[in-house]
């Protein structure tokens, strides 16, 4: 059906765009970042953002922020009144909370 090609082919260019994935020919074949993504369960977005960002990393403390700005965690939800407690956390972090965070 219309539908599934069209789901399909919007897959295939946004591995491809993600660098997950190669096409030549009509054959379909993984990269590298394809591999660890799919080795570690990780979203196609969160290895191409981590391989986009490696060379910035010059401190634990971007580590921490390009990690923490993973698709993985975005789905994460906070539970009922956990946003206060977060916040009253976030007081005592080594280094701060992002703006999206508390």
């Amino acid at each position: 059906t219309d539908f599934l090609s069209s789901l399909v082919e919007r897959t295939l260019q946004d591995l491809e765009d993600s660098e997950c994935i190669e096409i030549e020919d009509e054959a379909v074949r993984p990269t590298t970042l394809g591999r660890i993504a799919g080795y570690y369960y990780l979203d196609y977005s969160t290895v191409h953002m981590f391989s986009q960002r490696a060379e910035e990393i010059e401190s634990e403390e971007v580590a921490i922020e390009v990690v923490s700005d993973a698709q993985e965690f975005a789905e994460l939800p906070v539970r009922h009144n956990e946003d206060g407690m977060n916040a009253e956390l976030a007081k005592t972090l080594r280094y701060g909370a992002g703006v999206g965070g508390m």
